[in-house]
């Protein structure tokens, strides 16, 4: 513990009484005088004068151990690749990948005309340089990053000022130029349409809520599209994996509801299911569907746990269950492909990917190793012939695999990518378990122990998350054990505790 010297005083806010009302109640704030009206942007002087005491404080407290500090904050920065690159992509009629240059703090996003493999050697053109972005500016946040269908515009939103509010910026490719038509205010979310002519976004309010859905031309054209008017739910937006369909997706934190807009062909929204309170749900379309149609969605509607759905029409009068949640197994994610869905599930609180095939088939690809987290990658074409995975562990750095789906093994996935940990890791020194462990209701939960193998035993220490290669106390021989806080039986949803 970090004891502050007798011989410094910290510094102490006046106390400004400040008498506001709300709702008939009249309350004082003495302090309110510290909540400068222009926020983001702080320029009051009175506001500035005591911040800078506060940092002079912690400063003369901290310098006594300010070598500690540096040696650790090196220590850590050791363990991050200073120039680390994204695994390629393919989407359309591009290849893509992004990658820091040595001692950058933004990324430069990479593309080249689509080759047979993402992976073959040859030149690649910078999309979009975040470096060159920042110039000029105290604050950076890319929100989104699009490229038209057609492959001639790029459509960025970027948050330039941490209002959380993006602005949405357009270049001809074909040109560098950029174009006059600016959106602001937007949550950061966009979609183009098929025409390449027109894109969609999601406006937010003063309270930064993302209500209003709004379609835009190139020329800066703009129209609703949808308008929620709950101040309890918020609106989002994305394509839909056959890119077919906008999905508007509102939702409070237990009911949606899911329009869907078609991307190809001037039309309406339509919904899928209307809202009813706790029904949650989740809606994607590829191209090759299922013998019944091609809309697969996740629901609550049967079991809080979810169940998988598919549909010819989308709604939900004619959605027909392909998988089944139970008190045991909790299907948290999924994504259509033409002929197949991914679906992310936990069973026995146990990271597990299942994918389901067309006539009903399901295969869950095995995982050789005691505990781990396992998640849908970046995949970004419902036609692809692969699942890409994002996978890590107690002992395995987080590493991108493609598992093709003709032989759904993890044993003949092609390993894109393990982070590289530079100052040196180790994995053989270390072991990793899994536990059920009872709470004191009864009910069992999953936990891990990790520790160096060396060490018949050690001390148990309970976090949330925590990896060898992060955490020098593993280096300094320390075993841990982790407890994950989700109960086996998810009836009560204890995870969102």
């Amino acid at each position: 513990m970090l004891n502050a010297p007798s011989h410094i005083t910290p510094p102490v806010a006046d106390r400004r009484p400040h008498r506001f009302s709300h709702h008939g109640d009249t309350m004082t704030d003495d302090y309110a005088w510290l909540k400068d009206a222009g926020y983001p942007e702080v320029t009051d002087e009175d506001v500035l004068s005591y911040l800078l005491e506060e940092n002079a404080y912690y400063e003369a407290v901290s310098a006594p151990v300010q070598s500690v500090v540096d040696e650790i904050f090196e220590e850590i920065k050791g363990r991050i690749k200073d120039d680390e690159s994204g695994v390629p992509w393919q989407d359309g009629l591009y290849d893509f990948y992004w990658a820091f240059a040595p001692g950058a703090q933004y990324r430069t996003w990479y593309y080249r005309p689509r080759q047979k493999s993402a992976f073959e050697d040859g030149e690649w053109s910078v999309l979009y340089c975040e470096t060159k972005a920042v110039e000029g500016l105290e604050y950076f946040r890319l929100g989104s990053i699009s490229v038209s269908p057609d492959g001639r515009y790029l459509a960025v939103s970027a948050d330039t000022n941490g209002s959380e509010r993006f602005t949405v910026t357009l270049t001809d490719l074909t040109t560098a130029e950029a174009l006059s038509t600016c959106v602001e205010e937007t949550s950061g979310e966009l979609v183009w349409a098929a025409d390449s002519q027109h894109f969609y976004t999601v406006k937010v309010s003063k309270e930064w809520r993302p209500y209003l859905v709004e379609r835009h031309g190139l020329s800066g054209e703009r129209s609703r599209v949808f308008e929620e008017t709950s101040t309890s739910f918020f609106v989002h937006i994305g394509a839909s994996s056959s890119k077919d369909y906008l999905i508007i997706r509102s939702a409070d934190h237990v009911t949606a509801e899911c329009h869907l807009l078609s991307l190809t062909e001037p039309s309406e929204p339509f919904l899928a299911a209307a809202r009813r309170e706790k029904h949650d749900y989740y809606i994607d379309h590829a191209k090759a569907g299922h013998p019944v149609g091609q809309f697969v969605i996740r629901s609550n509607t049967d079991h809080e746990n979810f169940g998988i759905y598919i549909s010819a029409s989308g709604k939900e009068e004619s959605w027909t269950q392909v998988l089944a949640g139970s008190n045991t197994r909790y299907i948290h994610g999924m994504q259509a492909f033409d002929g197949w869905i991914a679906v992310e599930d936990r069973v026995d609180g146990l990271d597990q990917l299942t994918l389901v095939f067309a006539g009903g088939s399901e295969k869950q690809i095995p995982i050789d190793e005691p505990v781990y987290e396992v998640g849908l990658g970046g995949n970004h074409e419902a036609g692809q012939s692969f699942v890409r995975l994002a996978f890590s562990s107690l002992l395995t750095p987080p590493t991108v695999l493609d598992v093709p789906i003709e032989n759904s093994d993890i044993g003949d996935a092609i390993v894109r990518k393990v982070q590289d940990i530079p100052s040196g890791y180790d994995r053989n020194q270390y072991r990793s378990e899994r536990l059920m462990i009872t709470a004191r209701d009864g009910a069992p939960c999953l936990s891990a122990r990790l520790g160096k193998k060396q060490r018949a035993t050690a001390a148990s220490l309970w976090i949330r998350s925590v990896r060898p290669w992060h955490v020098a106390v593993f280096f300094r021989g320390a075993a841990i054990v982790i407890g994950s806080g989700l109960c086996v039986c998810h009836r009560t949803h204890p995870w969102r505790r």
